[in-house]
């Protein structure tokens, strides 16, 4: 203003509890999936019953209730800053799984382009057991 520059203040919105919902522990959704992984036994429908439950109350989580005839009975929604965004549990936990990108960093800092190598540089090795230390696809987010 005092350089005489006319322009819009521009007023962001908190997204910090959304955010919460999708990573806090030990209830975001990304946690709860890799948790959801790593049980013997786990489902995407226990995954999904687990985070309905947790989330009943969550006033960014969107639960499908009986007068919801567009929702799926596997889906959930969250209320981004932009809208609600249906996400279809069905899948969830092969998809979170998949170890393709860490194959794909393998082959590539084996490759004899001496370009690649260090664009895929060794990530140091987390203090963790076994498969559960592997970084699934939603912490490689956190």
């Amino acid at each position: 203003i005092s350089e005489g520059i006319d322009y819009a203040e521009v007023v962001f919105i908190d997204n910090q509890d959304v955010l919460d919902l999708v990573e806090a522990r030990p209830h975001g959704l990304l946690i709860m999936l890799d948790d959801e992984v790593r049980v013997p036994k786990g489902s995407d429908r226990s995954y999904l019953d687990k985070v309905m439950r947790a989330h009943a109350k969550t006033e960014r989580f969107k639960a499908k209730s009986r007068k919801d005839k567009g929702m799926l009975e596997t889906e959930f929604g969250v209320h981004h800053y932009a809208g609600l965004v249906l996400y279809d549990s069905d899948g969830f936990m092969e998809k979170n799984k998949d170890q393709l990108h860490l194959q794909l960093g393998e082959m590539c800092r084996a490759s004899t382009c001496e370009f690649l190598p260090p664009l895929f540089p060794v990530e140091k090795k987390s203090k963790g057991r076994g498969s559960a230390a592997r970084k699934s696809q939603g912490g490689q987010f956190r």
